[in-house]
């Protein structure tokens, strides 16, 4: 029997989108997402993820993801973990994006409701791992 692994995250983009290209020419676009969880007490934790886009749909999310814009994204997703400055060891949930949707920016303004959803082709030439340094993780 197949197996079936997703998940669907809506938060607020850490930073403008970094545009890469593979050594094939093909784009790939990276982000983070920040999901900030409020408790009762009014205490607040932010969760990260790191989400990659392939494609064609690379140059539309640099075209529209802007730092702190609401994006939905829906995915694969996978722990990585990697070693801190200071040597500890972290963890890190990485979203290989099949589709997303903006929402708008963090003021509620922006274009609410702009999905795009990647042809099947680009997201099927995504690497089966992806490596970040601490750089590029938001504190």
């Amino acid at each position: 029997m197949a197996s079936f692994h997703q998940i669907t995250v809506i938060g607020y983009a850490g930073g403008d989108v970094d545009l890469r290209h593979t050594g094939e020419g093909d784009p790939v676009a990276g982000f983070s997402l920040g999901v900030t969880d409020k408790s009762k007490s009014g205490d607040e934790h932010t969760e990260w993820y790191r989400c990659s886009v392939w494609g064609k749909s690379a140059d539309v999310a640099n075209e529209y993801i802007r730092k702190g814009g609401q994006v939905m994204v829906i995915g694969r997703p996978r722990v990585e973990t990697f070693k801190r400055r200071d040597m500890t060891i972290g963890a890190m949930c990485h979203i290989t994006v099949d589709r997303f949707v903006l929402l708008g920016n963090a003021t509620g303004e922006g274009k609410p409701d702009v999905a795009f959803t990647p042809t099947s082709s680009s997201t099927a030439d995504a690497p089966a791992t992806a490596q970040f340094s601490d750089d590029e993780i938001p504190l």
